[in-house]
């Protein structure tokens, strides 16, 4: 079996510059904010009812995740673990709380711009550190603080929608609608518009068409973009803009520049040696380095696991009823059906990924200071071993460099590809 050639590996178009200036217009949005007399929302990259806060003018959102891995990749997360720790924070706590927890302490310095307090925090309970991590903020701000507080249940999405379970679940996340609107009336001295939810929600339906639209370009041999060098920044461009009238703009220019890639030929590497679906984030403040220990083997990631978590293929708001369906939303993403739900079903979504995305194997990178997310990885790595998918083991950090070993990294890399090649272009010999 032959690599697959490309003619063409350097290209950048409008996308690129588009997310350069969108992410730039975000934190400036955010440093500004107070000064133009705007209220500004913590919130996470899980959806936390984004929709409803752009509904009552809340147009400073801030996402601590995204905060602080940007401060790994500027390379300052390190002083902003070591101060968290010097507060007596542990080593195993995440790395992006730390950060975040030290750069508050520090005044809010980002390397982007200057990070304000809260006018309110909106907190979903899908993960359980971002509970004791609104807790940081409720006591250092003293803001309201609100918990969505998502019933999680065991059974799929086809089984749960309309069941008598649903529909008690879904009273309860209503009551929990009118307890925020009731938040954001009493903050920002606005009464409550549906049509104004309602054009949010149609915003980002067509936002979600247009994701399913560009995924569908690495289904292609060869694909179209690095799931890493692109496909995450495209999530954290459209994160910043969620709901802000430049998300479809933004998406439009993605999917064009990926048509020209195809018209043109032009396609991230030269040739397309080895197809791979990576399982969690990198080390961002190694990010080079760990995409680098892949590029003497000519990997493409096709795909990843974090690139479900943007858009949820089944489910689009309904604009005929905004609240009842945000309601929903927060409950669809908890069923193990949801492809944002990493808790639960994960192996089964994983293998039909591999199968849709014609995957040679998968890496799995367990992060030593997210064990919620991380917990079963090597479970995960026999399941699909079993299931005749190759699969590399890494272990490091999200944002703490002193747990990326480049050289143990590399030799476990090299090791796993040599014995990949062997496989796919030598029949095993």
């Amino acid at each position: 079996m032959e690599a697959v050639k490309t003619p063409v590996t350097q290209y950048e178009g409008a996308a690129r510059e588009g997310l350069r200036g969108l992410i730039k217009r975000w934190f400036d949005g955010i440093s500004q904010s107070h000064e133009r007399g705007e209220k500004v929302a913590y919130a996470f990259v899980i959806p936390s009812a984004f929709e409803l806060l752009r509904s009552f003018d809340i147009q400073v959102i801030a996402l601590p995740e995204v905060q602080a891995l940007q401060c790994a990749v500027k390379k300052v997360g390190q002083q902003y673990l070591t101060r968290a720790e010097e507060m007596g924070y542990s080593l195993d706590v995440c790395g992006y709380v730390k950060i975040d927890a030290a750069m508050l302490e520090m005044g809010g310095e980002h390397p982007l711009g200057q990070i304000p307090p809260p006018d309110l925090v909106i907190c979903p309970t899908l993960c359980n550190t971002y509970i004791k991590w609104a807790e940081i903020w409720e006591d250092k701000f003293n803001v309201p603080t609100l918990l969505l507080d998502q019933p999680s249940r065991i059974i799929n999405a086809d089984k749960y929608w309309g069941s008598s379970d649903f529909e008690m679940d879904r009273r309860y996340m209503m009551s929990q609608m009118e307890d925020l609107i009731e938040a954001c009336e009493r903050i920002t001295g606005r009464r409550f518009d549906p049509d104004k939810l309602a054009y949010y929600e149609d915003q980002w339906n067509q936002v979600s068409d247009l994701w399913m639209e560009i995924r569908e370009f690495n289904k292609r041999i060869p694909a179209v973009f690095d799931s890493f060098e692109d496909g995450l920044y495209y999530m954290g461009g459209v994160q910043a803009c969620r709901g802000s009238g430049e998300a479809i703009p933004f998406m439009h220019a993605i999917k064009q520049e990926l048509e020209e890639r195809v018209a043109l030929g032009i396609y991230p590497v030269k040739e397309e040696r080895f197809r791979m679906f990576i399982d969690l984030a990198p080390c961002w403040s190694k990010l080079r380095s760990f995409i680098g220990l892949f590029k003497k083997w000519d990997v493409l990631f096709v795909y990843g696991t974090y690139m479900s978590m943007l858009v949820e293929p089944e489910f689009r708001y309904d604009t005929r009823r905004p609240l009842e369906s945000l309601a929903e939303s927060l409950l669809y993403f908890t069923t193990p059906g949801s492809t944002m739900n990493l808790f639960s079903n994960r192996l089964g979504q994983t293998i039909d990924l591999c199968k849709e995305y014609t995957v040679d194997g998968v890496v799995l990178h367990a992060i030593k200071s997210c064990r919620a997310i991380s917990g079963g990885i090597v479970d995960e790595r026999e399941y699909l071993q079993r299931a005749g998918i190759p699969t590399l083991f890494l272990d490091s950090d999200l944002v703490d460099a002193r747990y990326f070993s480049e050289a143990q990294m590399r030799n476990r890399v090299d090791a796993f590809f040599e014995s990949l090649e062997r496989k796919k272009f030598y029949g095993g010999r």
